[in-house]
């Protein structure tokens, strides 16, 4: 059933809306910003676009919601449609001015309790040419969100153009009522469920010993991101999928094995915990919705008694499939009844999160027009060290490659060790590929940077 909605139109936040609430009183900045540019060649209707948008807001919910305290408590009010003007602008600027406009573009700082969580602008740079800039809070929406919104995008821009507003087909659930049906799942969650949570993270290492700065950077950093960026080819990439299938295990356990050895190398230990972001999207009747559903695993990856490569490999995927079959439970409820110290600019819990962008690519399609999708990052850190991968395939199915971006704290890590830390990644990958029964201790590394 649907959430009902009372008298005063606020209901509650879902648990992953409400870590992202509390994250943003405690001035998480932009890091939860996520910006999308679309690049236009061709003809573009700047008033149907507009339109467009405006009809896709008043379709997903969340994208016309505003967050604010009700009672001492957290809440969600979401507007009529007719009162949701999400904010958009259109701008003429110079070409070589564009990536720096984009990048001051992509750091809104939304006010949750006042503006609609969804900001975009467009530049135009010449005759047809053009940059379509739309900046999402994550409160909103999620990875596995952004195909839904680009193809209904689409739709409303077609119909936009013919003089019509977009009429959809209805959503099978509202997000609120979700959330509503989440929530009363998860209280009813047997004991046993928190109890596999409470054992598998027991005596967790907090923090880990890795190879971060002596001593802390000033003020002007506090949150700021670095990034190292690095491909791993085809070939490479297709033996890694192979060495995964030979132990029933997928590409993300093979990174994330990989990942583990590179940690213990750098001083972190043989006891790993690394968090792993899942779409929290059980159900077929919440595929199309806009949303944020994204729950966050902590894995255990345990490097004792030097395993070969393949053996560790098959550690992880037994660990893993397990973690999985248990991710109703929210972080947020794992962290309640864990009870970790928490520290000030630190995620609790977890350091280093991997994550494997292997959700549907977002495709904008629009008459007349060549578009191109780019992620942007906003230049500010939400983990301390997050290593975040997207896979590609061509089209009859074949790996296609791997990107590899390492976003770390510009307060925590230097760049050197954070380049030690992409360049060994691609050489555990390469050696466990190339020989599955080496140990891990055999695997070999350039020296650690001193700190």
């Amino acid at each position: 059933s649907e959430a009902t909605v009372p008298p005063d139109g606020t209901l509650p936040l879902s648990f992953a809306q409400r870590r992202l609430w509390f994250l943003d009183q405690i001035d998480a900045g932009v890091a939860y910003n996520m910006p999308m540019l679309v690049r236009l060649s061709g003809p573009v209707d700047v008033a149907a676009l507009r339109g467009a948008l405006e009809d896709v807001v008043a379709r997903h919910e969340p994208l016309r919601t505003i967050f604010a305290v009700h009672d001492g408590e957290p809440a969600q009010r979401v507007l009529p449609a007719e009162r949701a003007r999400p904010g958009f602008s259109a701008v003429e600027v110079a070409p070589d001015e564009l990536d720096a406009r984009v990048a001051e573009a992509a750091r809104h700082r939304f006010d949750l309790g006042a503006e609609l969580p969804i900001h975009s602008v467009l530049f135009t740079t010449g005759p047809d040419e053009h940059a379509l800039l739309l900046v999402m809070h994550h409160i909103a929406t999620d990875g596995w969100s952004l195909p839904p919104f680009m193809r209904d995008l689409s739709r409303a821009y077609r119909e936009r153009l013919a003089g019509r507003t977009a009429e959809f087909p209805p959503l099978p659930i509202r997000y609120a009522g979700h959330a509503v049906r989440h929530r009363t799942r998860v209280d009813a969650l047997s004991g046993a469920e928190l109890g596999y949570w409470r054992k598998a993270l027991a005596d967790l290492p907090e923090p880990l010993s890795l190879p971060r700065r002596p001593e802390p950077r000033g003020a002007e950093t506090a949150g700021a991101a670095g990034t190292v960026r690095r491909r791993v080819g085809p070939v490479l990439h297709r033996r890694l999928v192979e060495l995964g299938r030979e132990r029933g295990a997928t590409l993300f356990m093979v990174l994330q094995a990989g990942l583990a050895v590179v940690l213990e190398r750098a001083g972190a230990g043989t006891d790993l915990p690394i968090g792993a972001p899942v779409a929290g999207r059980s159900g077929d009747e919440v595929g199309d919705l806009v949303g944020f559903f994204v729950n966050l695993l902590v894995l255990r990856t345990d490097l004792s008694g030097d395993p070969s490569a393949g053996e560790l490999v098959s550690r992880v995927r037994e660990t893993d499939l397990e973690a999985f079959s248990h991710q109703e439970v929210p972080f947020e409820r794992v962290v309640q009844e864990l009870g970790p110290v928490r520290r000030p600019g630190r995620h609790p819990l977890v350091d280093v999160v991997l994550a494997l962008q292997n959700n549907a690519r977002a495709e904008l399609s629009l008459p007349g027009v060549e578009t191109r999708v780019e992620v942007v990052r906003t230049g500010a850190a939400r983990f301390e060290l997050l290593v975040d991968v997207t896979d590609d395939y061509g089209g009859d199915g074949a790996p296609a490659g791997i990107a590899v971006t390492v976003e770390y704290r510009l307060d925590t890590f230097a760049e050197p060790v954070m380049e030690w830390l992409a360049d060994a990644l691609v050489r555990a990958l390469e050696t466990m590929a190339a020989d599955p029964g080496v140990p891990v201790s055999a695997i070999e590394f350039p020296p650690l940077p001193a700190t």
